[in-house]
C-alpha cells in the first residue's frame, strides 16, 4: 500500500518520468499496489475512483509512504514510452528548462530537435540578450511541438 503524504503524487501511465501522468493520487490518499518495476523505484497501483485501473507511482519521494515489502511485489514490464520531440524553426538557439536542453535552430536540420519527457518547459532564445522567454510548453508523450517565433518576435514556419 502507498499512501501520498505532505503532498500529491502524480500516477503515470508507466514506470518513469517520460510517461503522462493519467491520474493524481491526493494527499492523504492511499492506494493498493499490485507491481514494482525491475528496480522497485516505481509500483504499479489502483487508480482512485477508476475500477479495473491501474498507474505507476514513483517510490522514492518524500510524498510518498509505504507500508509493507515492495520488493516482494512482483515485477511488471511495462512498454517504453513514446518519445516526445521538441523542435526549432528558428534561427537562434533555444533553451528548454529545465534541464537546460539545447535545441539547435533550423540551419542544423534534421537535428533541429530535442528529445524531452513529457512535462511542462519554458524556452529561452539564448542569441538574444538577456535570453527572454519565448514561450511555455506543455509536453506529452508522442507529441512534436515546433518553436516557431523567436526572441525578437521573429515568426518562422517549420518545413
Amino acid at each position: 500500500m502507498i499512501t501520498a503524504s505532505k503532498g500529491n503524487l502524480n500516477i503515470r501511465r508507466g514506470s518513469g518520468v517520460a510517461y503522462n501522468p493519467i491520474s493524481v493520487l491526493k494527499n492523504g490518499q492511499s492506494v493498493t499496489a499490485h507491481g514494482r518495476d525491475f528496480l522497485a523505484n516505481w509500483i504499479m497501483v489502483d487508480i482512485p475512483n477508476s475500477a479495473g485501473e491501474t498507474g505507476w507511482v514513483r517510490t522514492e519521494t518524500d510524498y510518498s509512504k509505504i507500508t509493507g515489502d515492495i520488493n516482494n511485489l512482483p515485477e511488471v514490464i511495462v512498454d517504453y514510452a513514446v518519445p516526445a520531440y521538441v523542435q526549432n524553426c528558428t534561427y537562434h538557439l533555444m533553451i528548454l528548462q529545465p534541464g537546460g536542453i539545447l535545441v539547435s535552430n533550423i540551419l542544423g536540420f534534421p537535428n533541429n530537435d530535442a528529445r524531452v519527457y513529457s512535462g511542462e518547459y519554458f524556452v529561452y532564445d539564448d542569441d538574444v540578450p538577456d535570453a527572454p522567454e519565448v514561450m511555455t510548453v506543455s509536453v506529452r508523450e508522442g507529441t512534436l511541438i515546433s518553436i516557431e517565433v523567436d526572441g525578437n518576435s521573429d515568426k518562422h514556419k517549420c518545413p
